[in-house]
């Protein structure tokens, strides 16, 4: 592989799991307590109600800040070895640096959220992985014809896979489900389903319902999320290389 420059990406990483595991529970409790005190104080139940959507107006309305807590600035160096992903808190201070060879990548998924999040996952040789949620603010249609994450990333990977044996080339994931234990789960899940509507119909007519279409909704979950990685893995194999523009 021929010697590229170094290209240096600003981007940011938006903690998910944190800001999930911080904002949920605080959020139950504050609905927990509307609900409570409403039916304590025997208050009528559209007051608690009204509370209950001019709360979840308040979140929708100041989610922008709320994110911006758990948001890092991000600088990604690529090179034709490795690339590095240097978190930054906000006062621009390093307080976090990954860094991979592309020797050690085995492969690779790539996930764009409808809210324009960049889901990387990385998978090392040796089983280990990790997932960078980048905040990039682009669609897969965008970040495919400009310079983002998801471009340069690719762009580099093909490169590399230029120079190595078929065996030994960085690959996009298929994702668990597209798998052969992942078809398996699926079956089994089938099968589940399957047999807890036939069991539900004899013996419990009357209350089958729910559990019928809490079967039927894990399959179909399960279906639409194999058709939707399968799709996506399909749509990044067919991509043309585009090279990193100044």
């Amino acid at each position: 592989m021929d010697k590229m420059n170094l290209i240096i990406y600003k981007t940011k990483l938006y903690n998910v799991t944190r800001a999930f595991l911080c904002a949920f529970p605080a959020y139950l409790v504050v609905i927990f307590f509307i609900f409570f005190v409403g039916h304590y104080f025997l208050i009528p139940f559209f007051i608690p109600f009204i509370l209950f959507i001019a709360f979840n107006i308040i979140i929708f309305s100041f989610q922008n800040l709320f994110k911006s807590i758990f948001t890092s600035k991000i600088i990604l160096e690529f090179t034709d070895e490795m690339f590095l992903v240097n978190v930054y808190n906000h006062k621009d201070v390093l307080i976090k640096n990954y860094s991979y060879d592309w020797s050690d990548i085995q492969s690779y998924k790539v996930y764009f959220s409808k809210t324009d999040i960049t889901f990387l996952t990385i998978y090392l040789k040796g089983n280990k992985s990790k997932t960078f949620p980048f905040k990039d603010e682009k669609d897969e249609e965008t970040a495919a014809n400009e310079n983002s994450v998801f471009s340069i990333f690719y762009f580099y990977v093909k490169e590399y896979n230029k120079s190595i044996a078929n065996e030994d080339s960085i690959v996009v994931s298929k994702g668990f489900l597209n798998t052969k234990n992942g078809t398996i789960t699926i079956y089994v899940f089938v099968v589940i389903a399957v047999f807890d509507i036939l069991l539900n119909i004899m013996y419990k007519p009357k209350d089958s319902m729910l559990f019928i279409l809490m079967g039927l909704f894990v399959v179909i979950g399960l279906l639409l999320k194999r058709s939707s990685d399968r799709t996506l893995f399909k749509s990044i194999n067919q991509k043309k290389v585009r090279p990193p523009s100044d």
